[in-house]
């Protein structure tokens, strides 16, 4: 199949890198331990909860799917 050509794909488009809005990733108190009675698990510093992922609730979510079915996935509150 030939291809065709569209002219206004034709110009090279010339912009600018972009730098602003750089922060630094947030971070939590080094050496937390999960907050459930009894788990020894020591927390990421990236992680802001007080518990670790096998102790998180987990909750219902609706994700965003056509027409009327919907499809629920469990992610950590």
């Amino acid at each position: 199949m030939p291809q065709r050509r569209r002219p206004e794909l034709t110009e090279a488009v010339m912009g600018e890198r972009f730098v602003g809005h750089r922060r630094s990733t947030r971070t939590f108190a080094a050496g937390r331990v999960c907050s459930h009675a009894g788990c020894t698990t020591r927390l990421s510093i990236y992680n802001a909860g007080s518990l670790c992922s096998v102790h998180v609730a987990l909750r219902p979510v609706t994700l965003a799917a056509p027409g009327p079915d919907e499809t629920t996935e469990l992610v950590a509150s």
